[in-house]
């Protein structure tokens, strides 16, 4: 956007899988609209312009509709999304097809076109019959076509910045490019996505608070969807546990952005409220607590899953960190882009049929970005990448996320010798001296199911609990994943009774570029769950420290609010192992100050809850002792907080054995 506030934001980077080639002499890409806004009815012409390579008869071209935008339709003129093609090239037909695929089940014969990864959006053939198309010659593909209904148009994605509409091409119908049959187009436009009005502010503080001490507050307007609201301009009054403190005001260069300093005068739980002066817009801060002195358990706040348009997302990594810092207000976040999505089981072969690769030159543009972010202090990126390896077989076991405690560690793909598996990825990290943490996530979703018979204690110390995609605790749980579960026997608390010592952290998952706040599942015009966060609970905000907090899994997970929660046992913290014959009598203490009334707080032993508490308010403390006889000599304890606006939280375990 180039203003002071923020200078990456929207950023383009053109994603591309790393399989598929592009040429330069198959012609050129142009759409009707330059922006948009988000969640706007659309009709948008895409129009392809023959290059050099002619298109013979029986060629096809591939156009694709950005992911989060109605699917395209070619049946229904009088319902959404419907799309239609034509040439006006004499003695030339073109038709449309669209070719039922699951963009997760991609099958090991790339030249059959339900194989072909959907990788940015859905794909729409459009067929050449008749005379060939040359150099100059046009196909227009008009997609929200309402020549018959008003009905026929599209609906735009709900998540701001930009995206970007492919076309590929085959010029003669045989599939005869290498890896899916078609040559991508080079530099495909893009549409700039921009918010609606803005709704609400959104007021965030620190959690941790000195009195004496100024304390930062962020109040962000957002939109109906819960974009940046980046064109806001107004003014804003600031109340402090409902005492009037100050008046802000947004200028165009605040981006919808605006920080100031409060003087912490009293100890205790603070909230800080912002109303606008001249509008309705109001919005409420998380809990932000008062000490008498500095700590070392301070709670910082990140989110270590997400994707970007460096590999399978949208935007750039630099834009990707700003908004972690500036927009979301995080401390610590990871951009974890996908080494290769691997769908087959044999190792010498998977590298031909992956939907897509990270290249070396991407893998050190990840590394470098992680470099210029880092600022001890104020903002703590974290390397780290999906290893995507979804291969059937019972060794590969699923997604999960990989993290390094430095920036100049090489990637590990699940295309690599010595990494094909989970196992061989653990055994080379061990043999190198690799301080790395690997998280499994959504173990428990139908789609790219994880597996519990695969785990190590020195690297897997943690799981990602929840995310957009909802919540893998166990069976009946709140939030209920988006698509479908099996939490028979892909449940954290599967893994847990299994004897698995895993911490618990969250993340958003997001595929647009906004970690922190994400609200969107990836290929779906709807929204999701937000996106959760991980606390870690640790002295300062640097990479050895956070890094630290994660593999003594001294962390927690919430569903994106900015929950306090503290918990231990016999003075035990969370993520530690105590014996039991030493804590026979167990004391579990609990304090939690929420962002909405409190519904109950459980705990949960074996996979039962032992013990809830009924909130009263926002705020609880309370204790619990239990006396009962460990028959099999070993358990666990984790905090479960559920708020009556369905916020939640999850304290990570604490093990007797």
């Amino acid at each position: 956007m180039g203003s002071k506030r923020l200078k990456h934001f929207n950023e383009v980077q053109i994603m591309r899988n790393g399989m598929e080639k592009v040429i330069g002499t198959n012609g050129s890409v142009e759409v009707s609209l330059k922006e948009l806004q988000v969640g706007q009815r659309c009709t948008i012409q895409i129009i392809y312009t023959v290059g050099k390579d002619k298109i013979y008869p029986g060629g096809v071209i591939r156009f694709t509709i950005p992911f989060g935008f109605t699917r395209p339709q070619i049946e229904m003129p009088l319902k959404p999304g419907y799309t239609t093609a034509y040439t006006e090239k004499s003695g030339t037909k073109v038709t449309t097809k669209l070719v039922k695929s699951k963009w997760w089940k991609r099958g090991p014969d790339r030249t059959k076109i339900e194989n072909v990864s959907e990788h940015v959006g859905t794909h729409v053939w459009v067929v050449v019959t008749g005379s060939t198309l040359v150099e100059g010659d046009k196909i227009i593909l008009t997609y929200g076509d309402t020549s018959y209904s008003d009905f026929g148009a599209g609906y735009a994605c709900l998540t701001t910045g930009p995206v970007q509409f492919d076309v590929a091409t085959d010029q003669t119908g045989r599939l005869e490019a290498p890896y899916s049959g078609f040559y991508l187009t080079e530099n495909p436009p893009t549409i700039m996505m921009n918010p609606c009005k803005a709704t609400h502010y959104e007021v965030i503080l620190q959690s941790d608070i000195v009195l004496g001490e100024k304390y930062k507050v962020h109040v962000f307007a957002r939109d109906k969807y819960y974009n940046l609201d980046y064109f806001y301009q107004g003014k804003a009054v600031l109340f402090v546990n409902g005492a009037k403190s100050e008046e802000i005001v947004f200028d165009k260069n605040d981006c919808g952005i605006k920080t100031v300093y409060l003087n912490a005068t009293e100890k205790g739980p603070i909230v800080v409220e912002a109303k606008a002066i001249d509008s309705d817009l109001m919005g409420k801060s998380n809990p932000g607590i008062t000490h008498e002195k500095r700590s070392n358990e301070v709670h910082y706040w990140g989110d270590l899953h997400g994707h970007t348009g460096i590999q399978w997302g949208r935007g750039s990594g630099r834009a990707y960190y700003e908004y972690a810092k500036e927009v979301a207000n995080l401390d610590f976040c990871a951009l974890t882009d996908p080494d290769a999505g691997r769908y087959t089981d044999n190792n010498k072969t998977a590298i031909k049929s992956v939907s897509c690769y990270m290249s070396d030159e991407e893998w050190e543009s990840i590394q470098k970005v992680n470099k210029q972010f880092y600022s001890e202090g104020e903002f703590v990126p974290i390397l780290g990448y999906e290893y995507h390896n979804d291969a059937p077989g019972p060794e590969f076991g699923g997604d999960r996320n990989v993290y390094f405690d430095n920036y100049d560690q090489d990637i590990l793909r699940c295309v690599d010798e010595g990494s094909y598996t989970p196992s061989e990825l653990w055994e080379t990290m061990r043999k190198n001296n690799i301080n790395a943490i690997t998280i499994p996530h959504h173990t428990a979703k139908k789609v790219m199911p994880g597996n519990w018979d695969i785990h190590d204690e020195e690297f897997q110390r943690l799981v990602e609990i929840y995310s957009c995609w909802g919540s893998s605790e166990c069976q009946g749980c709140e939030r209920p994943i988006i698509g479908g579960a099996d939490y028979e026997k892909l449940s954290v608390q599967y893994a847990l009774n299994k004897g698995y010592r895993l911490g618990f952290v969250a993340g958003s998952d997001t595929h647009a570029g906004n970690p922190g706040y994400a609200h969107w599942v990836f290929s779906e015009h709807v929204n999701s769950y937000r996106g959760g966060l991980t606390c870690a609970i640790t002295d300062e905000l640097s990479l050895p420290s956070i890094f630290s907090a994660l593999q003594k899994r001294k962390v927690y997970a919430t569903t994106g609010e900015r929950i306090i929660l503290d918990f231990t046992l016999n003075n035990a913290q969370m993520g530690e192992e105590i014996p039991y014959k030493e804590n026979k009598r167990r004391t579990l203490e609990v304090e939690v100050y929420g962002t909405d009334k409190i519904d109950r707080i459980d705990i949960i032993s074996m996979g039962n809850v032992v013990f809830s508490y009924k909130g009263e308010g926002a705020n609880a403390k309370f204790q619990w002792i239990d006396n009962s006889y460990l028959s099999d000599g070993w358990t666990y304890y984790y905090v479960r907080v559920i708020q009556k606006d369905k916020a939640m939280a999850w304290s990570s375990p604490i093990w007797l054995s």
